[in-house]
C-alpha cells in the first residue's frame, strides 16, 4: 500500500515517524522511497510541511524541487511551507522564486501564501516588497496583519508597527 492511498492522518503520521528517525536510521529512507507516492502532491506536501515545521529548511526547499522536477503542479497548500523555509533561511532568491511560482499557478492571492511572502520579504529585509503584498489583500485576516506588523518590528521601524496596529484595531472594530 502507497502512503498516498491512505488517509491524510495516516500520511502525517508516517512522514513524522520517516523524519523522527531519518537521522539514525538510514534503512528508512529507502522504505521512504518505496512507500510514498511520489506522484501525489498531497504526499509531497506532507513531507514539505513536515520538514519546514521541524526546521529543516534546506531538506523541505529541496522536497519542493523535487516535487517540481517531477512536474507536479503544486497547490494551495505546497507554497506557505516552501516559503516559510526561504523565510527560515533569510533566503530571498529562492522566496522569489517561490513567489514567482504562486503566481504561475495562481496562488499568489491566496490569504496564506499572502502571508507567508510578506513575512519572507520582511525577514529578508525587504519591506517595501511586503508592504505592497499586504496593501494588496483585500480580505485581510489577523494572519496577514501581524505578518506585517511583525516585519515593521523586525526591521526595527516601531513607528509603522504601531501605526498599523492601529488601523487593524479600526478595522478589526
Amino acid at each position: 500500500m502507497k502512503i498516498s492511498n491512505s488517509n491524510s492522518a495516516t500520511r502525517k503520521a508516517c512522514v513524522k515517524l520517516y523524519r523522527h528517525h531519518y537521522s539514525t536510521n538510514p534503512n528508512l529512507t529507502t522504505l521512504f522511497n518505496k512507500y510514498v507516492d511520489k506522484t501525489n502532491v498531497y504526499s509531497w506536501n506532507s513531507v514539505i510541511a513536515e520538514l519546514a515545521r521541524s526546521g529543516d529548511s534546506v531538506e523541505a526547499l529541496r522536497a519542493f524541487s523535487s516535487m517540481r522536477r517531477l512536474s507536479l503542479k503544486p497547490n494551495r497548500s505546497t507554497f506557505p511551507c516552501t516559503i516559510k523555509s526561504c523565510s527560515a533561511l533569510f533566503d530571498l532568491h529562492s522566496g522569489k522564486q517561490a513567489h514567482q511560482q504562486a503566481i504561475v499557478f495562481g496562488f499568489d492571492s491566496d490569504l496564506f501564501v499572502s502571508s507567508a511572502l510578506i513575512d519572507m520579504y520582511s525577514k529578508c529585509g525587504q519591506l517595501k516588497n511586503a508592504r505592497i503584498l499586504f496593501d494588496e489583500i483585500p480580505m485581510r485576516n489577523v494572519v496577514s496583519w501581524t505578518s506585517m506588523i511583525t516585519g515593521y518590528v523586525q526591521n526595527d521601524n516601531a513607528h509603522e508597527a504601531l501605526s498599523l496596529f492601529k488601523e487593524f484595531l479600526i478595522e478589526e472594530s
